[in-house]
């Protein structure tokens, strides 16, 4: 249940991700004026869940974890993220979970 918080609260930061308002983002020009491929809010997500994830699977610390997702998501959202991501057993520290995120996040 907690998961599905987590990911109405990074849907509804979409503006903060660069949501167009298509549901994508990523549109218009890198600074090497080659273009962005879109992705979707669901994509996004779980791109940076799955991120998050291996993060923590390296060794990597809370600390250091939040601080691009505060950028990226806002602060709550990203410490939303991050407590999250390390409240997960050690097992389930798999590219599977951003899988998971992604299905549940199509599904909302």
């Amino acid at each position: 249940m907690r998961a599905l918080w987590i990911v109405g609260a990074l849907l509804l930061a979409g503006p903060a991700l660069g949501e167009t308002g298509r549901g994508e983002t990523g549109h218009g020009k890198t600074g090497q004026g080659e273009m962005v491929q879109s992705e979707s809010t669901c994509d996004l997500t779980a791109r940076l869940v799955a991120e998050t994830v291996a993060a923590r699977a390296d060794g990597q610390s809370r600390a250091k974890a939040r601080a691009p997702l505060r950028e990226r998501l806002g602060r709550e959202a990203g410490d939303m993220l991050v407590e999250w991501v390390w409240s997960l057993p050690k097992d389930q520290l798999t590219p599977a979970v951003g899988a998971a995120w992604k299905t549940q996040c199509e599904a909302q």
